[in-house]
């Protein structure tokens, strides 16, 4: 990769010349090598060499052709005889391979072809006459050959017996061509009723194939629209989309038939109305709540604004039947059916849209490929302050986060992937970051929950409750946790202070014993417990200090083993917690043990 080098190979003059003389057929006059200079680089004939072509040729009046080309073939003359020039051009040099054929030698074959054709045509032509002239008779007699005719398509072996006596029954054979051609028409009259009520299924078929590019041919076209009766074409195509708001929802809540009659009346609704207007239209349901609509009008008869009252009116009519909005996405025009999957793309990707815009709105791609034309979005600042709110528990400052975000990605002009990216990639991020199973509805997570409700999102509304659910049931899981770390490091606290009561306690050395700041020891414990963890050691001071009362002790030892600096102050504070001294504890409860005994 990093090394330039140049590898030199010599060949003889000789060696090209063979090459060139084994390839040469008895057809070629000659066969030879030009350079990008038109000097003749190698030929068949030695003389040739290193002259310029048109000095050999008269070429001269074709070498740019020959320059401007990679391969080609032409007819030239020279010397007065007509010659096929063929020519290639080599990837590595750029030269120019040529061989000269006579006119004469490269179509023999094709002179002994179309000889032995037009030979082998009379003779065929001669002996279907004499046959002709032979069976005139059997050929010309129409009565017969019709009741032949019928009876191969009916197929019916009665009417073949009937006809083995009709050579000279006249009667008989009107007779058997009337019962035929009855039969037949009645046939007929079949297939046609059957294949009018295949019509709306092949016109379906028919749209589907045609906006997916699998109908290239204009013929197959031309033929299809005939059939469905549209045939006085004009000049301008264009893809309307229309599709139900709220499908998914709808579907789980009605039958089958109730589906498939409110599909059916929304197509019939879309046709007629285009139709009323002089509009020719073809409409498919590919079965995924999109109406596709090729419709054919007139530039100068039908504005885009008559088109789209057409849509209000449509989406107008629908809500009052069924009351259910529905959307539209419409296409760019095109001159051309063979075009209209593009018109069908700009229309499905303005559909999309919806999601952002809402339910019940036209959406014109021209109009929204102007407006959101970005595709490139850094969410992460806002997913790193969504989470700093989050682990303060803040709710309201995670939701300002979110509605800043939404507000930024609809007002940046950014396309819908990147929109719907973003919005997907926040979610995820809450899911992977804050493992929520908390139950909801029974023994449903509601982890579980928020994963369903974002397969069905319709809208950016339906998004941000999503999120904002996510965000109440995150911070609810979280202070619930945390609740039962507090709970947990509190009862930890209080053992260590009733198992060390006898010696010199201090906040700062039990919150350094158990790695949390003082002021956090402060915080929780008054939140678990409801007091303070100052009186918590004392009132287990005095707890201790009544028991040693009740043995016996004397209070000077009891106030130097609690670690009071001094008695007086141990005394002082006994009787702020019992309301007497500690010695007339001592004497009340020495009395009481005496009455009991």
């Amino acid at each position: 990769n990093a090394l330039i080098g140049i590898v030199a190979v010599n060949i003889a003059e000789s060696k090209i010349q063979n090459i060139l003389r084994s390839l040469i057929s008895s057809d070629m006059e000659s066969l030879f090598i030009i350079n990008n200079k038109g000097i003749i680089v190698s030929h068949t004939n030695y003389e040739f060499i290193n002259k310029a072509i048109y000095d050999v040729y008269n070429l001269e009046s074709y070498l740019d052709k020959i320059s401007n080309l990679r391969s080609s073939c032409f007819e030239l003359k020279i010397n007065n005889q007509r010659y096929l020039l063929s020519f290639t051009t080599s990837d590595l040099t750029d030269w120019k391979y040529i061989t000269l054929v006579p006119f004469k030698r490269a179509f023999n074959l094709t002179y002994y072809i179309v000889t032995t054709i037009i030979i082998v045509s009379v003779a065929a032509y001669i002996v279907g006459l004499i046959i002709s002239l032979s069976y005139v008779k059997r050929i010309y007699s129409p009565i017969e050959y019709l009741a032949i005719l019928s009876m191969d398509i009916l197929k019916q072996s009665g009417y073949r017996q009937k006809m083995k006596n009709i050579n000279h029954m006249q009667e008989s054979e009107c007779s058997v061509i009337e019962n035929a051609m009855s039969e037949l028409k009645q046939k007929v009259l079949y297939i046609e009723n059957k294949f009018n009520e295949n019509i709306p299924q092949i016109k379906n078929n028919f749209v589907l194939n045609l906006v997916n590019g699998c109908i290239d041919d204009y013929r197959e076209i031309q033929y299809k629209l005939n059939l469905f009766g549209i045939e006085n074409l004009k000049s301008c195509y264009k893809l309307i989309l229309f599709s139900i708001d709220g499908y998914d929802k709808m579907r789980e809540r009605l039958q089958n038939k109730q589906m498939e009659l409110i599909r059916l009346g929304l197509i019939d609704t879309i046709q007629t109305s285009f139709k009323d207007n002089r509009i020719n239209i073809v409409a498919a349901d590919n079965g995924m709540n999109e109406f596709i609509n090729i419709i054919n009008y007139d530039k100068l008869e039908t504005s885009d604004k008559a088109i789209l009252d057409i849509i209000k009116d449509i989406q107008r009519m629908f809500k009052e039947s069924y009351n259910t909005s529905i959307s539209a996405g419409v296409g760019d025009e095109c001159t051309s059916l063979i075009d209209i999957g593009t018109s069908y793309s700009e229309a499905k990707n303005a559909l999309k849209y919806n999601f952002i815009y809402g339910d019940g709105k036209i959406l014109i791609y021209s109009e929204i490929s102007k407006r959101h034309i970005y595709y490139e979005f850094d969410s992460r600042t806002y997913i790193n302050d969504m989470v700093k709110y989050i682990n303060s528990m803040d709710i309201n400052g995670s939701y300002r986060v979110l509605e800043n975000m939404l507000k930024d990605l609809l007002n940046g002009g950014y396309e819908i992937e990147c929109i719907q990216y973003n919005l997907k990639r926040l979610i995820e991020y809450l899911f992977d970051t804050y493992n929520v199973n908390e139950e909801c509805k029974g023994d449903t997570k509601i982890h579980d929950i928020a994963h369903t409700q974002y397969r069905k999102l319709g809208d950016l509304d339906d998004y941000k409750e999503l999120v904002k659910m996510v965000l109440v049931a995150i911070i609810e899981s979280i202070q619930k946790k945390n609740n039962d770390i507090n709970n947990k490091l509190v009862k930890g606290v209080s053992k260590y202070i009733q198992e060390n009561i006898m010696e010199t306690l201090s906040v700062e050395e039990i919150a350094h014993n158990f790695y949390i700041s003082p002021s956090y020891l402060h915080k929780i414990f008054k939140e678990e417990t409801g007091e303070t963890i100052n009186n918590f050691i004392i009132n287990e001071r005095m707890k201790m200090a009544r028991v040693m009362l009740k043995k016996g002790v004397k209070i000077g030892d009891i106030a130097e083993k609690l670690n009071y600096c001094n008695t007086q102050y141990f005394i002082k504070q006994f009787k702020m917690h019992h309301g007497m001294t500690p010695k007339q504890f001592q004497v009340e409860y020495i009395g009481n043990s005496l009455l009991e005994n």
